[in-house]
């Protein structure tokens, strides 16, 4: 397993699953040859959360101008 893990490394080898549905049925066919395997995964995309908090901050900005706007009408 430590060789395996040693390798993975410095090869850069990077076996990502999408969700845990997907690691696990993966886990179940390498337990077979490895019963140490494990199953990590991949988290959610660093690009995609920064996208996902640009859009919040945007309609923050939206839902904030719009308020802005109706008070001034009311006026």
């Amino acid at each position: 397993m430590v060789k395996t893990l040693l390798i993975s490394t410095v090869l850069n080898l990077q076996v990502l699953y999408p969700n845990a549905d997907v690691c696990t049925q993966a886990q179940k066919m390498i337990v077979s040859q490895d019963p140490n395997a494990i199953c990590i995964p991949a988290g959610e995309n660093a690009k995609n959360a920064q996208f996902a908090e640009i859009l919040d901050m945007f309609q923050t900005f939206i839902n904030q101008n719009s308020k802005i706007t109706v008070d001034k009408k009311d006026q």
